[in-house]
């Protein structure tokens, strides 16, 4: 069974993933795992008001330590009656649902959650702030999609509470940016099962990069003489060739596949064609690396991630697989 995660921090602007979360859950027919962290910092505080140091307060180190295990269960507790609140409201609707709460640093408690429930995906919001007891989600979100297995889905939040209810997200068109390595390909298993569950189109897209950039196309070394728009035509026939191919292979009754090449730095160009697509969901691979004619694909999806504020599907690399990404199922474990 797929299991979607969602982490809370207690916040409005974290509680935004939740509609998106629950549109995942419906197409992968997947239980939802509610996340909470008690951060350290807070710990440390509640303990160091309610305690203090027993040298100085006369209490003995065993009723220090009983005091702790109070703390520890007491925040335990409001924790998971505020992951039940929301629970509550979710089992309403037909999903299947489990708390979880955790103490210690946010990142890698939520890397550790979604490996205990072998996640299929993990659903979060990104720049939130909630005060000095609120995880920083932006910062968390970062090192969340770094050290993850799991793909994660990132939404953008907004830090304004908006005075009229956001229409329900919609999954009709999926970009995926390709560069024509196997390390980005395998954005496609789970872009496909996205878009065969929703019925959504798949937009394929390549950006090549302009010759005047920071990489030169190797097409340079061995025909000096080329005409940069000669050039430019020609690698970007050779990127629609490829991008035709790949979609060839993805024909499905449930979905279109289309395809779109352009000549520019692929941040921007993806960005671009995102907003021009109309994309509901764009989907990328990070940390793959392809040759000079390739993108930094880790680069280029963090300048995608910091930057769209469309919903965007992170999945890391698996550098090891040598085999086609199109014969790989969808990551189900950490």
């Amino acid at each position: 069974m797929h299991t979607v995660l969602i982490p809370l921090d207690g916040s409005a602007l974290a509680t935004q993933a939740l509609p998106h979360a629950r549109l995942v859950a419906r197409l992968l027919a997947a239980r939802i795992v509610l996340v909470h962290v008690v951060l350290e910092t807070e710990i440390r505080s509640l303990l160091k008001q309610e305690v203090g140091l027993p040298a100085y307060t006369g209490i003995s180190y065993t009723t220090v330590w009983q005091r702790e295990e109070e703390l520890y269960a007491r925040l335990r507790q409001q924790g998971e009656g505020y992951l039940h609140q929301i629970a509550d409201d979710l089992a309403a609707e037909g999903f299947a649902v489990q708390v979880d709460v955790h103490f210690g640093a946010p990142a890698p408690c939520i890397v550790a959650s979604a490996c205990t429930h072998a996640a299929t995906m993990i659903v979060m919001a990104t720049h939130g702030y909630g005060g000095l007891r609120r995880w920083a989600l932006g910062s968390v979100t970062d090192r969340v999609v770094q050290s993850s297995n799991v793909p994660v889905l990132v939404v953008r939040g907004h830090r304004h509470v908006l005075r009229s209810p956001a229409l329900p997200p919609q999954m009709t068109r999926i970009l995926v940016p390709l560069d024509g390595s196997q390390l980005a390909e395998q954005a496609l298993p789970i872009a496909r099962m996205l878009a065969e569950t929703a019925h959504a189109d798949l937009h394929l897209f390549q950006a090549v990069f302009p010759i005047s950039g920071a990489l030169y196309p190797s097409e340079l070394l061995t025909s000096p003489d080329v005409e940069p728009d000669a050039l430019h035509k020609s690698i970007c026939r050779n990127a629609t060739s490829y991008l035709e191919y790949v979609s060839s292979t993805l024909h499905h009754p449930s979905y279109r596949v289309s395809v779109g090449t352009t000549v520019g730095h692929p941040a921007e160009a993806i960005l671009i064609e995102a907003e021009q697509q109309h994309a509901d969901l764009i989907v990328m691979v990070t940390h793959g690396y392809g040759g000079l004619q390739r993108w930094t694909l880790g680069s280029v999806t963090d300048k995608v991630l910091h930057a769209t504020t469309i919903p965007i599907l992170i999945i890391r690399a698996q550098k090891g697989n040598v085999t086609h990404a199109l014969d790989e199922s969808i990551p189900t474990t950490a």
